[in-house]
């Protein structure tokens, strides 16, 4: 890795509909998040993920990205996470740009993230039904990761991979080229390559300076299983995330996820940090 490693303790998505900072800060806590961030400065840094369509729905407008930035100071963020691609959806590019701008011209450090998942239009999907995830070995997947990572690092100079990195496909092409390996063993190889090929090596070439950061999801024994090696993944990428996230009880999709569990994710991240050895 070209640089050291990355601990993100909190990361939350999205924006809420017209609430201001202000408007979060309960009355029992009168010095504000902002406050209680500045206290541990040291210690932690909070940032926040902008997903791609709530780019294009929240970001629309130069005053609708003045009025978010000035909310995630209020709320005690300082790094902004702008995605520009999540389940096919593209946000604007020139939307991306101004927004990046704006954010910076109040004070935020801003980089970019790419979330990959299947949508319409979005290399192809994976044979599994249901399955978010795309297939690798496709020729239009790996054409439309190169595109996308060099669109984001000609726009940031650093870019977060979300931790969707993984595939579950079996169609006819992939079966074929695993011959006699297991799945993890034909996954882990491929998906590695396609990283190195099609994504950081891409994203270089648009921009030499761009820090492009793999996150690692909380599966620990299981991220062979879909393609995560955390030996190639991690000597091709720049830097590693940890997954520390938590969820509440009213996301059905993904799941609950409690507080308690964000240790695991540190747990994991000091794992990952000694194999890549940063």
């Amino acid at each position: 890795m070209r640089s050291s490693a990355i601990v993100v303790v909190f990361v939350m998505a999205a924006l809420a509909d017209g609430a201001s900072g202000e408007q979060h800060m309960s009355n029992s806590q009168p010095a504000g998040p902002a406050a209680r961030v500045a206290a541990g400065k040291d210690m932690v840094e909070y940032s926040t993920l902008v997903v791609a369509r709530d780019v294009t729905r929240r970001l629309a407008s130069a005053a609708d990205s003045r009025k978010a930035a000035r909310q995630f100071l209020a709320a005690g963020f300082e790094r902004i996470w702008i995605e520009t691609v999540r389940g096919g959806h593209r946000a604007d590019l020139d939307v991306v740009r101004r927004a990046r701008d704006i954010f910076r011209e109040e004070g935020l450090i801003v980089g970019g993230a790419i979330t990959i998942t299947w949508g319409e239009g979005f290399g192809q999907r994976s044979s599994q039904a249901h399955s978010m995830s795309l297939c690798y070995s496709a020729p239009q997947t790996q054409q439309v990761l190169a595109a996308t990572a060099t669109d984001a690092c000609r726009l940031f100079d650093e870019v977060m991979y979300d931790d969707f990195m993984f595939t579950d496909c079996r169609c006819e092409r992939c079966t074929r080229e695993k011959g006699d390996r297991s799945w993890a063993e034909y996954r882990c190889e491929l998906k590695s390559r396609v990283a190195r090929d099609f994504i950081v090596r891409p994203g270089h070439a648009a921009n030499p300076h761009a820090i492009i950061i793999v996150k690692y999801p909380q599966w620990y024994d299981k991220l062979h299983v879909l393609g995560y090696d955390v030996i190639r993944d991690t000597a091709h990428f720049d830097a590693i995330w940890i997954g520390t996230e938590i969820r509440n009880r009213d996301t059905p999709e993904y799941g609950f996820v409690p507080t308690s569990d964000r240790g695991k994710g540190v747990y994991r991240f000091g794992w990952i940090a000694r194999e890549g050895q940063d």
